[in-house]
Protein backbone atom coordinates (compact mmCIF):
# COMPACT_ATOMS: atom_id res chain seq x y z
CA UNK A 1 0.00 0.00 0.00
CA UNK A 2 1.45 3.72 -1.03
CA UNK A 3 1.90 6.10 1.70
CA UNK A 4 -0.71 9.14 1.82
CA UNK A 5 0.25 11.97 0.75
CA UNK A 6 -0.93 14.69 3.20
CA UNK A 7 -2.20 17.40 1.43
CA UNK A 8 -3.61 19.68 4.38
CA UNK A 9 -2.59 23.37 3.08
CA UNK A 10 -1.68 22.64 -0.52
CA UNK A 11 -3.61 24.71 -2.84
CA UNK A 12 -4.46 23.76 -5.99
CA UNK A 13 -6.29 26.31 -8.66
CA UNK A 14 -8.88 27.75 -6.79
CA UNK A 15 -9.15 25.37 -4.10
CA UNK A 16 -7.49 25.35 -1.00
CA UNK A 17 -6.83 21.97 1.17
CA UNK A 18 -7.75 22.39 4.69
CA UNK A 19 -8.66 18.93 6.06
CA UNK A 20 -8.76 15.36 5.14
CA UNK A 21 -12.21 14.03 4.56
CA UNK A 22 -13.51 10.16 4.14
CA UNK A 23 -12.43 7.70 1.50
CA UNK A 24 -14.57 7.36 -1.16
CA UNK A 25 -16.43 3.44 -1.46
CA UNK A 26 -13.33 2.29 -3.71
CA UNK A 27 -11.07 3.37 -0.65
CA UNK A 28 -9.55 5.92 -2.45
CA UNK A 29 -8.55 9.16 -0.39
CA UNK A 30 -10.60 12.59 -0.64
CA UNK A 31 -10.07 15.72 0.73
CA UNK A 32 -12.26 18.66 2.31
CA UNK A 33 -11.08 21.79 0.02
CA UNK A 34 -11.91 25.45 0.33
CA UNK A 35 -12.42 27.43 -2.92
CA UNK A 36 -12.06 30.84 -3.44
CA UNK A 37 -15.72 31.34 -3.58
CA UNK A 38 -15.73 30.94 0.01
CA UNK A 39 -17.77 27.21 -0.89
CA UNK A 40 -16.47 23.70 0.12
CA UNK A 41 -16.04 20.96 -1.90
CA UNK A 42 -14.60 17.04 -1.48
CA UNK A 43 -12.26 15.90 -4.03
CA UNK A 44 -10.35 12.96 -4.27
CA UNK A 45 -6.26 13.44 -3.95
CA UNK A 46 -5.93 11.95 -7.58
CA UNK A 47 -8.43 15.10 -8.94
CA UNK A 48 -6.52 17.29 -7.13
CA UNK A 49 -2.66 16.62 -8.10
CA UNK A 50 -3.88 15.64 -11.89
CA UNK A 51 -5.35 19.18 -11.93
CA UNK A 52 -9.03 17.63 -12.94
CA UNK A 53 -10.28 19.58 -10.47
CA UNK A 54 -8.85 23.11 -9.91
CA UNK A 55 -12.45 25.00 -8.24
CA UNK A 56 -15.80 23.71 -6.67
CA UNK A 57 -17.27 24.30 -9.85
CA UNK A 58 -17.44 27.90 -9.59
CA UNK A 59 -14.84 28.41 -12.57
CA UNK A 60 -17.30 26.44 -14.99
CA UNK A 61 -20.35 28.42 -14.54
CA UNK A 62 -18.36 32.26 -14.84
CA UNK A 63 -17.02 30.70 -17.68
CA UNK A 64 -20.55 30.00 -19.25
CA UNK A 65 -21.59 33.76 -17.71
CA UNK A 66 -19.03 34.91 -19.96
CA UNK A 67 -19.67 32.90 -22.69
CA UNK A 68 -23.20 34.04 -23.23
CA UNK A 69 -22.16 37.94 -21.97
CA UNK A 70 -19.72 37.30 -24.89
CA UNK A 71 -22.42 35.63 -27.31
CA UNK A 72 -25.25 38.53 -26.43
CA UNK A 73 -22.51 41.00 -27.28
CA UNK A 74 -20.50 39.82 -29.91
CA UNK A 75 -22.46 42.06 -32.74
CA UNK A 76 -21.69 45.23 -30.36
CA UNK A 77 -19.53 47.94 -30.93
CA UNK A 78 -18.30 46.77 -27.13
CA UNK A 79 -17.25 43.71 -28.45
CA UNK A 80 -15.21 45.32 -31.72
CA UNK A 81 -13.22 47.42 -29.60
CA UNK A 82 -12.27 44.93 -27.27
CA UNK A 83 -11.66 42.78 -30.07
CA UNK A 84 -9.54 45.76 -31.78
CA UNK A 85 -7.07 46.75 -29.05
CA UNK A 86 -5.69 43.28 -28.16
CA UNK A 87 -5.35 42.58 -31.89
CA UNK A 88 -3.64 45.88 -32.31
CA UNK A 89 -1.64 44.80 -29.12
CA UNK A 90 -0.55 40.93 -29.76
CA UNK A 91 -1.15 40.05 -33.41
CA UNK A 92 2.18 41.26 -35.03
CA UNK A 93 0.00 40.84 -38.05
CA UNK A 94 -2.58 43.65 -37.34
CA UNK A 95 -1.72 46.78 -39.61
CA UNK A 96 -1.52 48.71 -36.28
CA UNK A 97 0.63 46.39 -34.35
CA UNK A 98 3.61 49.04 -35.05
CA UNK A 99 1.62 51.69 -33.31
CA UNK A 100 0.65 49.90 -30.44
CA UNK A 101 2.36 46.07 -29.40
CA UNK A 102 5.16 47.11 -31.70
CA UNK A 103 6.11 49.98 -28.81
CA UNK A 104 5.29 48.01 -25.77
CA UNK A 105 1.30 48.73 -24.92
CA UNK A 106 -0.14 46.15 -23.68
CA UNK A 107 -3.60 45.02 -22.70
CA UNK A 108 -4.25 44.60 -18.75
CA UNK A 109 -4.67 40.81 -17.55
CA UNK A 110 -7.70 41.63 -16.36
CA UNK A 111 -9.10 42.56 -20.10
CA UNK A 112 -8.39 39.32 -21.19
CA UNK A 113 -12.14 38.67 -20.18
CA UNK A 114 -14.48 40.76 -21.90
CA UNK A 115 -16.89 40.61 -19.04
CA UNK A 116 -14.08 42.69 -16.93
CA UNK A 117 -13.12 45.03 -20.44
CA UNK A 118 -17.21 45.43 -20.10
CA UNK A 119 -17.32 45.78 -16.48
CA UNK A 120 -14.75 48.50 -16.01
CA UNK A 121 -15.54 50.74 -19.51
CA UNK A 122 -19.58 50.50 -19.64
CA UNK A 123 -21.15 50.50 -22.84
CA UNK A 124 -20.58 52.77 -25.16
CA UNK A 125 -22.51 56.16 -24.20
CA UNK A 126 -22.80 57.35 -27.70
CA UNK A 127 -22.03 56.08 -31.30
CA UNK A 128 -19.08 56.68 -32.94
CA UNK A 129 -16.97 57.02 -29.30
CA UNK A 130 -14.70 54.44 -28.89
CA UNK A 131 -12.00 53.50 -26.03
CA UNK A 132 -8.89 56.42 -25.68
CA UNK A 133 -5.56 55.74 -23.62
CA UNK A 134 -5.38 58.57 -21.22
CA UNK A 135 -1.85 58.46 -21.64
CA UNK A 136 -0.63 57.57 -24.69
CA UNK A 137 2.37 56.08 -23.73
CA UNK A 138 0.75 53.84 -21.29
CA UNK A 139 -1.19 50.22 -21.65
CA UNK A 140 -4.76 49.70 -22.08
CA UNK A 141 -5.98 49.26 -18.48
CA UNK A 142 -9.12 50.56 -16.28
CA UNK A 143 -7.92 53.64 -15.14
CA UNK A 144 -5.54 54.36 -18.03
CA UNK A 145 -8.73 54.06 -20.11
CA UNK A 146 -12.21 56.11 -21.40
CA UNK A 147 -14.60 56.32 -23.80
CA UNK A 148 -13.82 59.58 -25.81
CA UNK A 149 -15.39 61.45 -29.42
CA UNK A 150 -13.27 61.15 -32.34
CA UNK A 151 -12.61 65.09 -30.98
CA UNK A 152 -11.27 64.20 -27.97
CA UNK A 153 -8.97 61.48 -29.72
CA UNK A 154 -7.81 63.64 -32.16
CA UNK A 155 -6.71 66.09 -29.12
CA UNK A 156 -4.97 63.28 -27.04
CA UNK A 157 -2.85 61.54 -30.09
CA UNK A 158 1.08 61.79 -29.93
CA UNK A 159 1.05 63.42 -33.15
CA UNK A 160 -0.66 66.57 -32.11
CA UNK A 161 0.86 70.03 -32.08
CA UNK A 162 0.77 71.38 -28.39
CA UNK A 163 1.70 74.73 -27.95
CA UNK A 164 2.37 76.31 -24.88
CA UNK A 165 -0.70 78.91 -23.26
CA UNK A 166 0.27 79.89 -20.09
CA UNK A 167 1.67 77.51 -17.87
CA UNK A 168 -0.26 74.60 -19.76
CA UNK A 169 0.29 73.09 -23.19
CA UNK A 170 -2.57 73.22 -25.62
CA UNK A 171 -3.24 71.50 -29.34
CA UNK A 172 -4.30 73.62 -32.55
CA UNK A 173 -7.50 72.63 -32.25
CA UNK A 174 -8.33 73.39 -29.03
CA UNK A 175 -6.76 76.86 -29.21
CA UNK A 176 -9.17 77.48 -31.82
CA UNK A 177 -11.64 76.33 -30.33
CA UNK A 178 -11.69 78.80 -27.03
CA UNK A 179 -10.61 81.48 -28.87
CA UNK A 180 -13.24 81.23 -31.81
CA UNK A 181 -10.33 80.85 -34.45
CA UNK A 182 -10.56 78.27 -37.78
CA UNK A 183 -8.17 75.57 -37.31
CA UNK A 184 -6.56 76.72 -40.88
CA UNK A 185 -5.82 80.35 -39.44
CA UNK A 186 -4.09 78.88 -36.47
CA UNK A 187 -1.95 76.38 -38.03
CA UNK A 188 -1.40 78.85 -40.67
CA UNK A 189 0.37 81.31 -38.29
CA UNK A 190 2.04 78.33 -36.06
CA UNK A 191 3.84 77.28 -39.68
CA UNK A 192 5.10 81.19 -40.49
CA UNK A 193 5.84 80.84 -36.47
CA UNK A 194 3.97 84.13 -36.27
CA UNK A 195 1.68 82.86 -33.67
CA UNK A 196 1.20 84.54 -30.29
CA UNK A 197 -2.07 83.45 -28.45
CA UNK A 198 -1.60 86.75 -26.31
CA UNK A 199 -2.90 88.53 -29.63
CA UNK A 200 -5.83 86.14 -30.41
CA UNK A 201 -8.59 87.40 -28.40
CA UNK A 202 -7.88 90.87 -30.36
Amino acid sequence: MSRLINLCGEKFGRLTVVERAENDKSGRAKWKCLCLCSSFSVVSSYNLISGGTTSCGCFKKQRQIEANIIHGFCKTPEFRCWVHIRQRCNNKNDKSYKDYGGRGIKVCRRWNSFQNFLHDMGERPAHGWSIDRINNDGDYTPKNCRWASKATQNENKRKSIRIKVGKSKMTINRIAVVFGKTYACIYKRYKKGKLDVSELNY
